[in-house]
């Protein structure tokens, strides 16, 4: 456990940061997969609508991380969040 420095929704309160137990069940580990196992997954909602057939689009991937991204950035997501979803920091 170490201190580090407050975000902007502390309001100027450091916060305690704690390492996750490896032994806790976490969504997608329920079944002892880990989020590396899971796949990125497209579909065409209007031509598919029961989801039976995905697609890659890697521009429509590539939009989907960078929003998630900002997002993270905008709610001053810690860098290790970033790292474990292997998304960039930087806008």
């Amino acid at each position: 456990m170490e201190l580090v420095e407050p975000s902007g929704f502390t309001k100027g309160v450091s916060m305690r940061k704690i390492d996750a137990r490896d032994d806790f069940k976490r969504v997608p580990n329920h079944d002892g997969d880990g989020f590396e196992d899971a796949e990125t997954r497209l579909y065409d909602l209007a031509a598919d609508p029961l989801e039976k057939h995905p697609f890659r689009d890697p521009a429509i991937e590539r939009r989907l991380l960078d929003a998630a991204a900002a997002v993270m950035r905008d709610h001053e997501a810690p860098p290790e969040m970033f790292e474990r979803f292997a998304l960039t920091p930087a806008g």
